[in-house]
This record gives structure tokens, sequence and C-alpha cells, in this order.
């Protein structure tokens, strides 16, 4: 296994949902949103790796910063605190109208 201590992943997932969120409430495809997540996800795992790397910071600062980084990123990408996602269609909306009785 790799001995590379990475916090990245606590703001990672949450950038993620902010990605997901933010590109539904846009009127982007669901699909296409939770691909967009993923991407970003990588490109925020490849910064911790680069912050490790090239600025020859500690691999598990460099970890650190990242999640702290994202935190501000997510709040930037929201443009608010929270998005509610109740009236808009998601990945499983129509699963919402099957009887299942």
């Amino acid at each position: 296994m790799l001995a590379f201590p990475d916090l990245t992943v606590d703001g990672s997932f949450a950038l993620g949902g902010a990605v997901v969120a933010r590109l539904i409430m846009e009127g982007v495809s669901p699909l296409l949103s939770i691909f967009m997540a993923v991407v970003s996800g990588f490109v925020a795992g490849c910064l911790t790796g680069l912050l490790n790397t090239r600025l020859k910071i500690n691999s598990l600062l460099a970890g650190i910063l990242m999640m702290t980084m994202l935190y501000s990123i997510n709040l930037r990408i929201m443009g608010r605190s929270n998005i509610q996602l109740l009236t808009v269609d998601t990945l499983l909306t129509p699963l919402e109208n099957l009887d299942m009785n």
C-alpha cells in the first residue's frame, strides 16, 4: 500500500457534493454532474500530490492544507452555505414516481 497519509478526502467528498448540487441547480444533467464531481475530486487529489512533490511539503501537511482549502472552495462553488434540491430533478427522481405497494 501507498504510505501517504492523505486527508484530502475529507474535503473532496464535500467538494463532490457541492459540484453536483450547483450543477444540478444550473440545469445540468445529473449524470454529467456526477462525472464532473469525480473529476473535481481527482483534481483535488492531484493538487495534493503536487504540493507534496513539487513544493516539498510534508504529505500529511499537504493533505491538511488541501482539506482546509477545499472547505472554502466548496462555499465558493455553491455560492451559499446550503442548496435545496427538493424542487429539481436528480438521478433518483424517476424512482420517486414508482408505485412500490
